[in-house]
């Protein structure tokens, strides 16, 4: 019986190798510690998204990847922020608003098993940060200085997770990631995830 035929029969023996291609799709959620300009603390955050990613094998453990994620946090307050309201003195009062984005970013992904498989991923890049109106709780007003914004963001990130192979064309996956990001007129942001994930794979051979 031939090695390709086994591969079907028994998906342990199908590996991650030179020249495969993989597409993914990572349904996530996660928290974030977020800052805004004039608030005394961080907040925290509930976020969640969706990663669309495709990578290639360069060897038989390492692999090039590139991911587009999309992001959308729930309403968030900020205690004790310092605001301005129509030019007058300023004042502390709770702000709230959203966050959300998208990001493109690049880098390694290292594959370090055969039916089951740990991974390391290591990646950067940059995308559009948007923030909503951030507005005065209990009173509807909106600062002219926390009006909707978007900026460039640049981000680094790593992800950590346990992939099983089911079959020469598909692997499933769990994962936990950690992502800080900024620009230059956006504040920090680090961020922790888990997501789900289920690849197609295509292999030259097969």
């Amino acid at each position: 019986m031939s090695l390709l035929t086994l591969g079907w029969l028994r998906p342990g023996l199908a590996e991650a190798d030179e020249f495969e291609a993989q597409w993914s799709a990572r349904p996530w959620a996660g928290v974030a510690r977020l800052r805004e300009e004039g608030a005394s603390s961080l907040a925290l955050a509930t976020q969640g998204g969706l990663s669309l990613g495709l990578s290639y094998g360069l060897s038989n453990r390492l692999d090039l990847c590139a991911e587009l994620s999309l992001a959308s946090s729930a309403m968030t307050r900020f205690a004790d922020v310092m605001v301005s309201i129509d030019g007058g003195s300023a004042q502390r009062g709770e702000l709230q608003r959203r966050s959300g984005g998208a990001q493109l970013a690049v880098g390694p992904i290292w594959r370090l098993g055969v039916a089951w498989v740990p991974v390391l991923a290591v990646t950067g890049g940059a995308g559009v940060r948007y923030r909503s109106d951030g507005e005065l709780v209990g009173t509807g007003i909106v600062p002219a200085s926390k009006r909707a914004e978007q900026g460039l963001e640049l981000v680094v990130a790593t992800r950590l997770g346990l992939e099983r192979r089911v079959s020469p064309r598909f692997t499933v996956g769990v994962y936990a990631s950690a992502q800080l990001g900024g620009g230059p007129a956006l504040p920090l942001q680090a961020s922790l995830s888990g997501s789900f994930g289920v690849s197609y794979v295509y292999y030259p051979q097969w």
